[in-house]
């Protein structure tokens, strides 16, 4: 099965009436190289089942999703920049989308999943922008970031990626994660991966954090919501944290601002401190209403 897709002039749309065999990326690949040429956006319209690679430092790659649209992958490699906007990336074998090397992508209300791997995936110093998206139903994590790569994300949802982290980064790729959802994933919500040995010490002034999570929501992840190993820092921002099943956050002696989290006090502590007020009430001649 093959899809179809048009390249976009100004104004309306040049049909190019290309359809796709599922042989590789010839067809694909021809389709990508008229709308560099012709700087003009490629409009995906059908369900195109092969994946979109770029390379292309000079010439931006513009591709528009419409409804019922959808592609197999998307990689960028080099010095490549791309701006996605509403379409839908369902990989197999691959992940969703993979960002190498210097590349940039922004994507705008785009869905991404694969089968078997992670639903976007950033490496070397690739920067990634992320607004109104959302990453579901991967066979791995959500979203990997690598050391080096960049991320920001902001009202995305990571949800129900049932095998993996919501989001899994490494301790020295700046990311800013702001009014995102991370939700209902088979491991920690957000993991942070540190460069020092496990139970080694650590001198928490000399860590700077590269890490900003700003007003998200860590919601009913089968293990953290967040988990900051040793070595790494994060600069928390507020957000609500709950029903994670192992807890909310372990690590949080480096992440920042956690202090100033809301706190859940045990049936024990609350009935302790009720106690410990009716004391002090007495002491003053007053009496507590029970």
């Amino acid at each position: 099965p093959g899809g179809s897709a048009a390249l976009a002039t100004s104004p309306g749309l040049l049909e190019m009436g290309l359809r796709y065999p599922g042989s590789g990326l010839t067809n694909l690949g021809a389709a990508l190289a008229t709308a560099l040429a012709k700087n003009v956006p490629l409009v995906i319209t059908g369900a195109v089942d092969e994946v979109l690679e770029h390379n292309a430092g000079d010439s931006p790659l513009v591709l528009l999703g419409v409804a019922g649209s959808s592609l197999a992958g998307l990689r960028l490699k080099g010095t490549s920049k791309a701006a996605i906007s509403g379409l839908t990336i369902r990989a197999a074998s691959w992940p969703g989308v993979v960002a190498g090397a210097s590349a940039k992508i922004e994507m705008n209300n785009c869905k991404i999943s694969s089968q078997a791997r992670c639903g976007v995936e950033v490496t070397g110093q690739a920067t990634v922008t992320m607004l109104q998206c959302e990453i579901s139903g991967c066979g791995g994590n959500g979203m990997n970031i690598l050391e080096g790569g960049s991320v920001e994300a902001c009202e995305v949802l990571i949800t129900a990626n049932v095998r993996g982290h919501g989001i899994s980064m490494g301790s020295t790729a700046p990311s800013l994660l702001q009014r995102c959802s991370v939700t209902n994933n088979g491991r920690n919500g957000v993991v942070v991966m540190g460069m020092t040995p496990r139970g080694a010490d650590v001198d928490i002034s000399t860590l700077s954090p590269e890490i900003v999570l700003d007003n998200n929501i860590l919601q009913g992840n089968r293990a953290y919501g967040l988990a900051v190993h040793s070595g790494a820092c994060v600069l928390w921002k507020g957000g609500e944290v709950k029903e994670n099943a192992m807890g909310d956050c372990q690590g949080k002696r480096t992440v920042i601002g956690w202090e100033v989290a809301p706190k859940r006090r045990s049936r024990a502590a609350a009935r302790e401190a009720q106690r410990a007020a009716a004391m002090e009430m007495e002491r003053m001649g007053l009496h507590m209403h029970r």
